[in-house]
């Protein structure tokens, strides 16, 4: 996914479409994908290759360090 920024106008339209939706355990992805159908938010986006690691966990770190030591 990347780094994501989000504009104070926009953060409140976020907060309020989460406040609506009734699965507040929800992943950050499955949250964004219902704001881009739901039209609440538009994203643009930037291609890199630079590497980056997503790190949700542990052994994701753990990854990440790995390949930075080299």
């Amino acid at each position: 996914m990347g780094l994501i920024r989000i504009n104070y106008k926009n953060l409140k339209e976020v907060k309020t479409f989460y406040i609506k939706i009734k699965n507040k355990k929800i992943d950050f992805t499955s949250f964004i994908n219902l704001l881009i159908k739901n039209k609440i938010i538009h994203f643009k986006f930037r291609e890199t290759k630079k590497p980056w690691f997503e790190i949700d966990n542990k052994k994701d770190l753990l990854v990440a360090k790995k390949y930075y030591q080299r």
